[in-house]
């Protein structure tokens, strides 16, 4: 049996993410966030199916984040500077990241940092080991994200720049 799911989500109402609150099964009251937001994996299609599985199936609640354009407040893959929703990530038990080259504004990236910053765990999936990248040399207020070329994203005690 073949299931399609089409999901076109507007932003508008306040509703600029997906959750599902999650049924019975072994994780029942852990929280996932899978953070969307590359152009070329399509993880806004992949990941509301990701997280209906793992409600529907094994008990967790999930939320998925997007991309949303603030001119018509709809889901865009290609808008790098916006993904509302990310104080979410203060309630969650593991975050699944699908970002691309992200320029989040400091109010966003705070709650990335702090999540990290706690120790918690964090799957990264396709382009999500270079998820942010910052065009501009000021450093942002909560520090910088610095790739290696081996692919491993290292969040720095002091600000580091990388070139």
């Amino acid at each position: 049996m073949l299931v399609l799911l089409t999901i076109n989500l507007t932003a508008k109402d306040g509703v600029d993410r997906l959750v599902f609150q999650g049924g019975e099964g072994p994780e029942k009251g852990k929280h996932i966030v899978l953070i969307s937001g590359d152009e070329e994996y399509r993880s806004e299609e992949s990941y509301p199916i990701l997280a209906h599985i793992l409600a529907k199936h094994h008990g967790f609640k999930t939320s998925v984040l997007f991309a949303i354009d603030s001119k018509n407040r709809t889901v865009n893959p290609y808008v790098n500077y916006n993904i509302p929703g990310l104080e979410t990530l203060t309630a969650a038990n593991l975050v699944i990241v699908g970002l691309r080259w992200r320029q989040l504004p400091d109010h966003q990236m705070k709650y990335s940092e702090e999540y990290l910053k706690n120790g918690k765990p964090i799957l990264l999936t396709r382009t999500g080991h270079h998820a942010f990248k910052f065009k501009d040399i000021k450093l942002p207020e909560f520090g910088i994200w610095k790739f290696t070329n081996v692919s491993v994203c290292i969040l720095p005690l002091k600000p580091a720049l990388s070139i």
